[in-house]
């Protein structure tokens, strides 16, 4: 029985270490996901509304949750996020956020201006997204420090 080989890549004397270096550096760049591709992700989830509010709800949501994490988790959490929103989650890292699921909620309300039953649509939409953008590992590292009232939004 013949068993298949795998391909061998020749490169130039002296061109793998560029070569290298430039597809890391692409294959990182890619499993980025932009901006523009979670907030569309958000707005799939909770169609009724402007993009907008997506986008105001978003950074609100990403701010409060920071509030539960250490430096160290948030830095995980983020690492697959885009920049713009990374920076959302860790601006208030470490001060300590309600304790209780629906105060949670208010808080992201009285951030984006918007009913609580609205706010409350983007804030399972946005952790929906958060979930299938970040590694397990990373959510999970994340995710310690929550209060245990708050075990529903990222189930």
């Amino acid at each position: 029985m013949k068993t298949a080989s795998r391909p061998i890549l020749h490169l130039k004397r002296g061109s793998a270490p560029r070569n290298t270096f430039y597809l890391k550096r692409r294959f990182r760049k890619s499993n980025r996901l932009q901006t523009e591709e979670f907030l569309r992700r958000v707005q799939a989830h909770v169609p009724d509304h402007v993009p907008s509010t997506a986008q105001t709800a978003t950074y609100a949501t990403l701010e409060v949750l920071g509030q539960y994490l250490t430096p160290h988790q948030a830095r995980r959490l983020t690492a697959q996020l885009p920049r713009e929103l990374a920076e959302a989650a860790q601006r208030s890292v470490g001060r300590g956020g309600p304790t209780d699921l629906r105060l949670f909620y208010a808080q992201i309300a009285n951030k984006t201006d918007l009913p609580p039953e609205i706010a409350t649509d983007y804030a399972r939409a946005v952790t929906s997204v958060l979930r299938q953008t970040v590694s397990e590992g990373n959510l999970a590292d994340a995710m310690l420090n929550l209060p245990r009232a708050l075990d529903d939004l990222v189930a």
